[in-house]
């Protein structure tokens, strides 16, 4: 019974800490000239090439919300080393939240499509894979 035991609490102990933890993180603030600037970023669902994102919007500006998003993400690649992201997809849940799929990937010689799926989108494989940096 003791050999038994000590494999399996090895076991879910190693699973315990492999796991890294999905990134999160919001702002609240008063910008310059009274603007309120509030938004949540919460991944939702972490695979190997992709990672999905709830984001709550309250109010901000609309380059700085992009860049929001953008920053969610770039942070989600550096956590699990990538240098590459793409985003995949967009679209809004059932309570009106943006959700958002980016893809993550170690090289910038890849095939987008070959790699992410067919149902890529033109425009986003002519955009083509971002550095993380």
């Amino acid at each position: 019974m003791r050999i038994l035991l000590i494999p399996l609490l090895l076991f879910i102990s190693i699973g315990c800490f492999a796991k890294e933890k999905l990134w999160s993180q919001q702002v609240d603030t008063v910008l310059e000239g009274g603007k309120l600037f509030k938004m949540s970023f919460q991944e939702i669902e972490r695979k190997d090439k992709y990672s999905i994102a709830r984001v709550k919007f309250v109010s901000g500006p609309s380059v700085g919300s992009v860049m929001f998003v953008f920053d969610g993400f770039r942070n989600i690649a550096k956590q699990t080393g990538r240098k590459f992201m793409v985003p995949l997809d967009e679209w809004k849940d059932e309570s009106g939240n943006k959700m958002y799929k980016f893809g993550f990937t170690d090289s910038n010689k890849v095939n987008i499509k070959q790699l992410f799926g067919s149902d890529i989108s033109p425009k986003i494989e002519r955009a083509g894979l971002i550095p993380v940096n």
